[in-house]
Order: structure tokens, then sequence, then C-alpha cells
């Protein structure tokens, strides 16, 4: 009997073992595959902050060859209806990437027509259409691209408090979010990430 009972703690000992090494074994794969991904994003957006330096680059050149008459053409071409709701998005985008006006945290659609010489309701509507995203979530997206550059910039080593107000945030939650909901990881896991590539 004692025999059976000693035999049965030894079954039961080395199921748990297993069952221990199993979820450990478990455990590890998952966080390696998710460490994968993890690097992949990082390594993803370096490239991606590459090729709009490059695009911003070449805008600007393309620009300064231009010249006025060619603005001037296009400001004839521009009637109001459908090409004036076309050429916001440049414009708008000109303001987003040269002026980072995106970095005041009480810009609004408003303020940005303002801007762009035109009103909101047009410029809301050029955004929907060639986006299919509100203002406020493309804004949102220029500064989480923004806060990936300088959290990139790992020789000044911002705090993510700083990032978070630098880009246009008022709310630490809500640049968590909106890092996370873009990236998929917090801007700490993607600030340990990239001290590990």
């Amino acid at each position: 009997m004692e025999l059976m009972a000693t035999r049965h703690r030894m079954i039961l000992l080395a199921v748990c073992v297993a069952a221990a090494v199993a979820l450990v074994l478990l455990v590890y794969f998952n966080y390696r595959k998710k460490d994968r991904l993890y690097r992949a994003i990082v390594l993803q957006n370096k490239e991606y902050m590459a090729r709009e330096q490059m695009l911003v680059e070449r805008l600007e050149r393309a620009r300064e060859q231009e010249g006025p008459q060619a603005q001037a053409s296009q400001a004839l071409a521009d009637d109001g209806g459908r090409s004036r709701i076309n050429s916001l998005m440049p414009s708008f985008k000109s303001l987003m990437i040269e002026q980072k006006v995106f970095c005041d945290p009480a810009i609004t659609v408003g303020k940005a027509a303002e801007m762009l010489g035109t009103n909101r309701t047009y410029l809301s509507k050029a955004i929907n259409e060639s986006t299919g995203k509100t203002f406020t979530q493309i804004v949102n997206d220029y500064r989480i691209r923004e806060a990936i550059a300088q959290i990139s910039d790992l020789e000044t080593d911002k705090p993510l408090k700083q990032i978070c107000s630098d880009v246009g945030f008022s709310s630490l939650s809500t640049f968590y979010s909106s890092f996370q909901s873009i990236t998929g990881m917090t801007p700490a896991r993607y600030r340990s990430q990239l001290k590990e590539i």
C-alpha cells in the first residue's frame, strides 16, 4: 500500500514537472516570437523614416525647380470644387511635415484650415476622402511618427514624458495608447527594442 502511494506521488511529481517545463517552454517561445515581431516593427519604422526623409528632400528640390510660374498656373487651375479639395492634401501634408503644426497641442481642424487659406469643411472632407481618417487621427499619426523619430535618437535619450509633450500630446495616457495602437508596443518597449538592436 505504502509502495503504491509512493509510486502515485512520483507519477504526480513527474507530471507536475513536465507541465512546468512545458509551460516555461511555451512562455519562452511566445516571448521570442513577440521579440522578433517587435524588432521587425522597429526596423520597419527606421526604413519608413529614411524613406520619408528622402521624399521630403525630393519635394524641396522639386519646389525649388518649379519656380513661381508653376505655382501661379496651379492656382489658376484650381476651380474651387473637386480640384480644390484634391489640392488641399499636398498643402496639408506640407504644413504637417515642414512646419510641424501637429506639435501644437491646441491644433484644430479650424486652425489648420485657416493656415491653409480654406475652411474647415473643405479640409475635413479632403482628409477624409484621401485617407479615410479624421483630422485628429491624422494629427496623431504625425505625432507618433515624430515620437518614433525622437525615441530613435538614442544619443539624446529624452524622457518619454518630454517626448509626449514635444510632439503635441497633452496627456501621457493618450500618447501611450496612440503609440501602442499604431506600433503595437508601448514607447518604453519600443525604446528597449531599439537599444537591443
